[in-house]
């Protein structure tokens, strides 16, 4: 009799240890990434629409210029979670950042459990290192006392920026076509220039093509500054992994 009480003990709690799970990351539900993925998701109301847009336009910014995608989510309550593994998921889950980059950086905040943390992507984990996401945390942690989540939120964006920077953290896919092109462009003016002193006693000089070959340059340069100043945003959310590491604090 008491074999079979101990066996049916063991087995509810395995039944419920799968439906609830211990870390309690099964009773928080992940919401289905949106057809376009902004920087900020304030799913507790607890920034207005200006804060919103001056946050997302900042890491817009970030990550055209040096690809890294960081997305922040504002929830309610992780009912118990632990905030790390659920940030994880949450990158797995949107697949934020670079597919073969993983660049991407989750930023959880829990408002009713007064809980943050920051993961990282696997490309993030060598130059953002947990000691420094928890760095980051700490300071933060009497903006979040007295609620300036916006503040709060704005240093921890700040602070990752400058630390990828001093690392020598570069992903800057359209910084470096830029000054590709702008060399590039130098090259052909240079070459153009002898061109025209070369051949100025020649026919060849007012010959159609060699005008165009002359002129591509200016207009090639004019191309690239019409595509830097597109504003277009795809959205975050292309292919990025996550490995775990980062820090959590309550306040």
């Amino acid at each position: 009799m008491n074999k079979c009480f101990i066996k049916i003990i063991f087995l509810l709690f395995i039944f419920f240890n799968i439906i609830f799970d211990v870390n309690g990351i099964q009773l928080f539900h992940i919401p289905n990434p949106p057809n376009r993925i902004y920087p900020i998701n304030d799913y507790e109301g607890i920034l207005n629409m200006d804060q919103i847009n001056q946050l997302n336009n900042k890491l817009i910014k970030y990550s055209k210029k040096y690809s890294t995608e960081i997305l922040i989510a504002i929830i309610k309550t992780s009912y118990g979670a632990n905030l790390n593994l659920l940030a994880a998921k949450w990158g797995k889950t949107w697949k934020i950042g670079k597919k073969h980059k993983n660049n991407g950086i989750i930023i959880l905040l829990s408002i009713q459990e007064n809980k943050i943390s920051i993961q990282n992507g696997y490309g993030i984990e060598p130059y953002l290192t947990d000691f420094s996401t928890r760095k980051i945390l700490e300071k933060i942690r009497p903006c979040l006392v007295n609620k300036l989540y916006f503040k709060s939120l704005n240093i921890i964006i700040d602070d990752i920026n400058h630390i990828l920077h001093k690392q020598k953290y570069n992903l800057q896919n359209k910084h470096h076509l830029h000054s590709y092109t702008n060399k590039l462009y130098k090259y052909i003016l240079i070459i153009s220039i002898l061109l025209v002193l070369f051949f100025r006693k020649s026919k060849l000089f007012f010959n159609p093509f060699l005008l165009e070959f002359i002129l591509y340059p200016s207009l090639f340069k004019n191309q690239i500054k019409y595509e830097e100043k597109e504003d277009n945003f795809d959205g975050f959310g292309e292919g990025g992994n996550f490995g775990g590491g980062g820090s959590e604090i309550n306040w």
